[in-house]
């Protein structure tokens, strides 16, 4: 019965529908926004950034990591809640294997926070901030690993060089962050934005150099006037979207 009030509440419960329902951002979307970003720029992270020293492609890890994904597939705060600790578990049973070890708190945190980061979980602060606000009752054994998601979320919230520097320099710290933004292809939201038919390539281009000409010092027009068309990325649409606007304006 629960269950099903709750899937029935569910978009009036879960922040990310909360704000998209009354049209603005909360706290909660900007928290799951930074965790996600930086996740996602900090993928370059190896165990031995983390302090532990088990494998993404150890077996066990790929099941770890699918659990813990699917916490964003379920509506229910103990549904959530059991993916964590099922995900958790598993790595609790890989550190007592391939380390031969009794498992402790600080053999299996950095192992939890480095799953964490290769989940790059979309709705990471959202999700504890539902699992607390719905005010369940969480057993010992289940609050145990509910914790150390917590702890990951604090840690990868305030990711950063200071985070990582007992295992990396700062100069190989910065070049693996400058990679591995270079490399990934940032989506870009679909709007109701076109360009007219009539503002042809070469009309562009003459706005371009009225624009040169009155502002030589203008590093941003200056970069898309040279820059082949080829070589165009989806992060420069934005950038010459709102450069267009402004030429249009001018010209107005």
């Amino acid at each position: 019965m629960n269950r099903l009030l709750i899937n029935k509440l569910f978009k009036y419960l879960w922040p990310p529908m909360i704000a998209l329902k009354e049209g603005q951002c909360i706290q909660q979307i900007d928290g799951d926004d930074i965790c996600f970003c930086l996740s996602r720029t900090h993928s370059f992270i190896q165990p031995k950034h983390v302090g532990t020293e088990i494998q993404l492609n150890e077996i066990g890890m790929k099941s770890a990591l699918t659990l813990l994904l699917k916490i964003d597939s379920v509506c229910t705060p103990l549904e959530k809640v059991m993916y964590i600790f099922s995900s958790f578990k598993i790595l609790e049973q890989m550190i007592r294997f391939y380390q031969k070890t009794n498992v402790t708190a600080d053999l299996l945190f950095p192992l939890c926070l480095f799953l964490t980061i290769k989940a790059q979980l979309p709705y990471f602060d959202s999700t504890i901030y539902y699992i607390e606000e719905m005010q369940m009752q969480i057993n010992s054994e289940l609050s145990y690993y509910y914790c150390n998601f917590m702890a990951c979320k604090d840690f990868v919230q305030t990711l950063c060089y200071n985070s990582l520097k007992e295992s990396i320099s700062q100069q190989e710290y910065e070049k693996l962050i400058v990679q591995t933004i270079s490399s990934q292809r940032w989506t870009i939201p679909k709007t109701g934005l076109v360009i007219p038919q009539k503002l042809s390539l070469q009309k562009i281009q003459q706005l371009i150099d009225q624009k040169s000409k009155s502002n030589s010092d203008d590093f941003l027009l200056q970069y898309y006037q040279n820059i082949p068309l080829q070589e165009l990325t989806p992060e420069d649409i934005p950038k010459i979207l709102n450069l267009l606007q402004e030429l249009y304006n001018d010209t107005n």
